[in-house]
């Protein structure tokens, strides 16, 4: 027996000396709030809900701009405060989902439902959530869901598992933000809204509007269809803290706060629903990118396809020793870090400038770098593991400078002028003189 139990033992070390660094990540590392008082450093009231390491678990790729993951925090009646994550591991109940589309929230509901800012929520099973690098799925209790979501670059697709149902629907709105929606065709809905365009002081400050556009394809043609909109509080007679709303069934466009759509199906048990979308600055280049990148209705294709060029990434650094928590620790931590930038658009396509204007990328156009608590430790990993990558940072970085007229800086210093110079002093390939020429204004 004692033989058995050390060839048990052996064959376990073997098979956990086997794994990938991607099959060490756990996307979920970072999303619980910090709750040790020796470490936090103040004293706030007891039950507050502190900072959490302010990642996602969304299904992204490597300096994704499209990311689908979950939203477990109304943050539309939410109180205001610091950066307004979507996801604390903590909350035990969803609202939706996030899309390509800035502010825009995708739902899989079953039954009766509620217009946002209310949002229909649904507790969800965290034994059964799952977040991998490029994937992340979750059971809704209350409609009997599984969803489940997965990316390309330009792309996102989600694949909804209803019950047997004639009351199964996917709702989506543009959030408080607002914008145009348009349900085009039984399979299609698309629109647009206008958002700020970031710059300036570690890329939060706004510097004038673009509009972006969206279109979401489904793999079901929906039976029935409306719109709904919320109407603010000081648009309608009496007063009310959340105003009022208008849903109306069979429209096909609306306009506005929250303005969104609701799709109805009839399901059998365990069918399953696909949808795909795509944001740009046009229709035109959204379909162009669900048709180049997302063409049929393969999800677990794009899985493979994303946890693969996950698994390329992460092998560039290889861990010895250490515990299973530690290495999990480490790879899911280094998964975190290429987060940021985002990459706006590949040599050769067309992106809109800090200045707002329309242009074609010279070279892989990356946004704003996050300097603030990345200037010391993030952006020099990506040096010493993605040096032609971070060449063109390099090259954006000075570009966005002149579109906005000044070199980005943090609210601890000008983290810029370090990340230059350390790229100088590690023999980094670039035209510093110009980038001295922007940093010493």
């Amino acid at each position: 027996m004692k033989a058995v139990a050390c060839l048990l033992l052996a064959c376990a070390a073997a098979l956990g000396a086997q794994k990938r660094p991607v099959d060490w990540v756990n996307t979920l590392v970072g999303t619980a709030p910090l709750d040790k008082q020796e470490l936090i450093g103040n004293a706030p009231p007891p039950g507050e809900e502190l900072y959490t390491g302010m990642t996602s678990p969304a299904a992204v790729l490597p300096h994704g701009i499209t990311d689908l993951g979950p939203i477990n925090k109304n943050l539309d009646l939410a109180y205001s405060a610091g950066v307004g994550m979507s996801y604390n591991y903590i909350h035990r109940t969803l609202f939706g989902f996030t899309n390509g589309m800035p502010g825009m929230v995708v739902m899989p509901v079953v039954g009766p439902w509620t217009v946002p800012p209310e949002r229909t929520e649904s507790v969800y099973d965290k034994s059964k959530e799952k977040a991998t690098p490029g994937y992340y799925a979750v059971y809704l209790d209350d409609f009997r869901v599984k969803a489940e979501m997965t990316a390309t670059y330009w792309t996102g697709i989600y694949r909804f598992t209803f019950p047997k149902s004639e009351q199964s629907h996917i709702l989506m709105d543009l959030g408080f933000e607002g914008g145009d929606i348009e349900i085009s065709d039984d399979h299609t809905v698309r629109g647009c809204a206008e958002r700020p365009i970031r710059g300036g002081v570690s890329g939060t400050s706004e510097r004038g509007t673009a509009r972006i556009c969206f279109v979401t394809v489904f793999s079901k043609a929906f039976h029935e269809f409306g719109t709904f909109k919320e109407i603010q509080p000081h648009q309608i007679r009496r007063d009310g803290f959340l105003g009022d709303n208008r849903v109306t069934p069979d429209g096909k466009t609306e306009s506005g706060p929250y303005a969104g759509a609701y799709l109805d199906f009839a399901t059998s048990e365990g069918e399953e629903v696909l949808v795909k979308t795509s944001a740009a600055d046009s229709f035109k280049d959204a379909q162009k990118r669900l048709e180049t990148e997302d063409a049929g209705w393969n999800f677990d294709g794009i899985q493979r396809q994303a946890e693969e060029i996950w698994a390329k990434l992460l092998d560039t650094i290889e861990t010895k020793g250490g515990t299973e928590h530690e290495r999990m620790l480490f790879y899911s931590n280094f998964f975190h870090s290429f987060a940021s930038p985002r990459l706006v658009a590949r040599k050769g396509e067309p992106f809109r400038g800090l200045d707002g204007k329309m242009k074609t990328a010279d070279y892989d156009r990356y946004g704003p770098v996050p300097f603030w608590d990345t200037g010391r430790d993030q952006i020099v990993l990506l040096t010493l593991v993605e040096p032609s990558v971070k060449v063109d940072i390099l090259r954006s970085t000075l570009e966005e400078a002149h579109e906005t007229g000044f070199m980005q800086t943090s609210f601890h210093g000008d983290h810029a002028v370090w990340m230059y110079l350390g790229d100088w002093l590690r023999g980094v390939p670039f035209d510093y003189r110009a980038a001295y020429e922007r940093v010493s204004l």
